[in-house]
């Protein structure tokens, strides 16, 4: 077993080689917007794009460096590949999002709106803000999760946890802010990404609590299992009828996938599993046909099955991806920039295109990775309270991962949710970086 030392020693060794890569991307960024091995864009050659692509560069080095020594104080024996993966992934977004700021400033309403608000910075630069944000939190969640009491406080309060997730989508449905007709933000904050962080505490806790009873009963009498198990399949039923008043697909299948994942190792009988999967089956082909609580699913299986005649979107992204071929065509040389919402909803197209499908097949193989550990780390982790928790999130960003992925490629109908660690939205980046501070922290129990 290796001691805390080497373990860090090995992460500062592939965190160094990532960061110069991610720091040798940004400079590919600047060339290509001063002229130099690429097209020349006159009115990107000043020296706020100068010097956004430096302090990013320079930032993304000093964060990451932050938060290895944070791991080195607080988490000396935690996995050496996690942090690695990360600065790969959200280098890459950091990349593709001062890559595309000079035209996302002139083509996209959103970003006009966004240097209006904020200032007349690139939206590259924001979004390094983002990771620098997540980083702080990071730290300050690794303090507070090395005292002593952390995690079985957590354990002690699993009910308060599904409770405020469930105000809080109803506080949201009444009082937050409108985007695209739908009421998706509270105070700054995406709901989604505080309900599925909450929702990993409350199902790590359900089962710590009572998740032996639903196992031994997994085969015995029906009345006796239903008794541990209607609890979390109560939570799971509420929580997903608020996300379809709410009208949000994509954190529906989210929490789905979630809670029947951790539904099914925690002694669901088979049959009321394949039971759930059929009848949410049922439901989405329901709404298809019938058009309610919203015609928007049946708008978006609608392009899964003919993108051509219903989504010039979606056509545009798969001309993207086929222009790339194997090596790309280059950063700055592609034009995903004319697809609507490229920030947010299309990363992986213009990684694919720009960076080729070997640049995609990287991002694939750093998630494959990170689902990894985190399945690894579950696997021998002997508290059944931190086993789920880690297991959660690892469901979490596989998932995340495979559905965006999947629209991107046309695979699965448009879903709303964002790429991990690549995506705009300081939301999601924070609770991304968050979730795996958890799992570092919990992988010292393995280490040791």
């Amino acid at each position: 077993m290796r001691d805390a030392r080497e373990n860090r020693t090995i992460e500062l060794q592939h965190l160094l080689k990532a960061l110069l890569l991610m720091v040798f991307g940004i400079f590919l960024v600047q060339a290509n917007q001063v002229g130099y091995g690429g097209p020349t864009h006159a009115s990107n050659s000043s020296s706020v794009m100068v010097f956004a692509n430096v302090f990013c560069a320079a930032g993304l080095v000093s964060v990451f460096i932050l938060l290895h020594i944070a791991l080195r104080v607080w988490a000396p024996t935690a996995d050496p590949y996690l942090l690695p993966v990360m600065v790969i992934l959200s280098g890459i977004g950091l990349i593709i999002l001062l890559r595309l700021s000079p035209e996302l400033a002139k083509t996209s309403s959103f970003t006009r709106a966004m240097h209006e608000k904020l200032s007349f910075m690139p939206l590259g630069y924001w979004h390094f803000l983002h990771i620098r944000n997540a980083v702080i939190v990071s730290v300050f969640g690794l303090w507070i999760m090395s005292r002593q009491r952390f995690f079985p406080h957590l354990s002690s309060t699993s009910y308060r946890w599904v409770v405020l997730a469930m105000v809080w989508l109803l506080a949201t449905m009444m009082f937050g802010e409108k985007v695209n007709g739908r009421r998706l933000w509270l105070g700054g904050f995406q709901t989604v990404e505080a309900v599925k962080i909450l929702a990993i505490f409350f199902l790590a806790g359900y089962i710590y609590d009572r998740g032996i009873g639903i196992d031994i009963h997994r085969t015995n009498r029906w009345r006796l299992w239903f008794r541990y198990a209607w609890p979390l399949l109560a939570a799971w039923l509420v929580s997903i009828l608020l996300l379809i008043v709410q009208g949000d697909i994509g954190p529906m299948a989210l929490l789905f996938i979630l809670f029947l994942s951790v539904f099914f190792i925690a002694g669901g009988r088979h049959l009321v599993t394949f039971s759930i999967m059929i009848l949410t089956l049922a439901a989405v082909v329901a709404a298809y046909y019938t058009g309610y609580p919203s015609t928007i699913v049946r708008h978006r299986v609608d392009i899964l099955l003919d993108p051509i005649a219903n989504s010039e979107v979606t056509v545009r992204t798969l001309w993207a991806i086929a222009e790339g071929g194997w090596l790309g065509t280059g950063i700055g040389y592609g034009n995903a920039f004319r697809i609507p919402v490229v920030q947010s909803d299309f990363n992986f197209v213009v990684i694919c295109q720009e960076m080729g499908w070997i640049g995609g097949i990287t991002v694939l193989a750093a998630y494959a990775i990170l689902v990894q550990r985190c399945f690894s780390i579950a696997a021998k982790l002997d508290n059944a309270y931190k086993k789920t928790i880690v297991f959660g999130i690892g469901v979490i960003m596989a998932t995340q991962a495979i559905v965006i992925i999947g629209v991107n490629l046309n695979f699965l109908p448009p879903t709303g949710i964002t790429l991990p660690f690549i995506s705009w939205g300081g939301s999601s980046m924070v609770v991304g970086f968050l979730m795996v501070c958890i799992v570092l922290m919990l992988s010292q129990e393995v280490q040791s």
